[in-house]
């Protein structure tokens, strides 16, 4: 009997599987997507964010009505265009305005305070808010000291139900309640262009009240992953702009954010990571100076692996830093990488035989050979169900009518797979 293989191939994003038989070509999706609610899954996005912060002692994001039409406006942008981007074009469809303040604005939004975070073709609140984790400036984004308002936004494409965007949109409520008040008159220091009317003064103690008032409740120190975290994201693949550019995967990074309310100098003297095994790992440290996009403020520090790190594992981090008063301070902790559902095999795709259990689901990685090594056109038998966990690992599902034998092929590496 003809055996029929399906090929499978990795872009950006998205992952297309198309079949080979004859000529003919099938599409078929990675994850089976279906119709979402789009408000749940706004709701589900913005408790995921306020978990994680209080998890780390931030204060909670509270919904800004304006700011989640601010940020639905922008998504329902994104799928109309099938753009991915902060910046709007004129003249596109459901153009709003160019940037996120542009839109805030908009929606009536009236201080100038706005950040915004965004996902695109991420199924669920789940993986836009963790992919968003993984992604360092993105992350600084949502652990900021300096928000108190979200507006989540969530669009799904109706013709084509895989593409679904996650927009979201921070700000901070004592400067909008400082635009709702009495312009400052009279003299001394004050800010304008801080609200919609760019002629609008708020003196400079209360500006900065407003935004000191938000610092001083929340932590001295903010670490990602935070303390005793389980089920972190073992990888990281890309983030535009890209703090990695000559790495196409690696591990997600570690950061530490310091509080500038409470420190004013910082020196960081090593900021390292061990393995369950008190092996060093081998990390690229960023911080201000060495950030080749210029994102990172004076107070930010982050150390990528440079090699993925392994699943279901525990990994401690050290900072050792000082100030001008304080000296050999030391920060450590520790975190748990995900243990993927079902049973987990290490290939290594040189042709070695595995054995899978039938009627099972068994999670397979190729562990990176080097900083490019992610998975690429992917060849298996049409009646085994496979999926992508990530660019580098995936979840074959068998049962009855599965093959008691098959093989796999991923770029130039090759598994054969029997069933017991």
């Amino acid at each position: 009997m003809k055996r029929v293989y399906l090929f499978l191939s990795i872009v950006p994003i998205i992952w297309i599987i198309g079949g080979c038989d004859g000529g003919e070509r099938r599409e078929i999706e990675l994850v089976k997507a279906t119709k979402i609610d789009s408000g749940y899954e706004a709701i589900m996005a913005s408790d995921r964010v306020n978990n994680i912060r209080s998890k780390i002692g931030l204060n909670r994001l509270i919904t800004s009505q304006e700011l989640e039409k601010s940020a639905s406006l922008h998504a329902q942008y994104l799928i109309a265009n099938h753009e991915s981007s902060h910046f709007e074009i004129k003249g596109h469809k459901k153009f709003v305005g160019v940037s996120p303040l542009d839109r805030a604005l908009y929606a009536g939004y009236i201080s100038k305070y706005v950040s915004e975070n965004l996902s695109t073709n991420t199924l669920t609140a789940v993986d836009s808010v963790d992919n968003l984790f993984s992604a360092i400036y993105h992350r600084f984004g949502f652990l900021s000291n300096k928000i108190d308002q979200i507006g989540v936004g969530v669009e799904q494409d109706s013709n084509s139900l895989k593409d679904v965007d996650f927009v979201y949109n921070m700000g901070n409520s004592n400067l909008v309640n400082l635009c709702k008040g009495v312009s400052m008159s009279g003299n001394g220091s004050y800010y304008n262009n801080v609200c919609k009317d760019s002629k609008f003064k708020i003196s400079a103690k209360n500006y900065n009240e407003a935004i000191n008032n938000l610092k001083k409740i929340n932590p001295k120190v903010v670490i990602y992953p935070y303390r005793n975290q389980t089920g972190v994201k073992p990888v990281f693949y890309n983030e535009d702009p890209d703090p990695l550019p000559d790495y196409e995967v690696s591990g997600i990074p570690i950061s530490v954010e310091f509080n500038d309310y409470y420190f004013k100098d910082i020196k960081v003297d090593s900021f390292k990571l061990f393995d369950d095994k008190n092996r060093e790992v081998t990390t690229r440290f960023m911080d201000k100076n060495s950030d080749p996009n210029s994102r990172f403020n004076k107070y930010q520090f982050a150390i990528f692996p440079l090699n993925r790190l392994e699943y279901a594992k525990k990994y401690r981090a050290v900072i050792k830093y000082h100030t001008k008063k304080d000296k050999n301070k030391e920060l450590s902790w520790s975190f748990n990488t995900i243990k993927p559902k079902g049973d987990l095999i290490i290939a290594k795709g040189e042709g070695e035989s595995i054995e899978l259990k039938a009627n099972s689901s068994t999670v397979i990685y190729f562990r990176p050979k080097d900083a490019h090594d992610i998975l690429k056109d992917l060849i298996f038998p049409s009646n085994i169900d496979v999926s992508f966990i990530d660019n580098n690992t995936i979840r074959v599902n068998l049962d009855d009518k599965s093959d008691s034998s098959f093989e796999i092929k991923v770029g130039n590496r090759k598994i054969n797979v029997n069933l017991r």
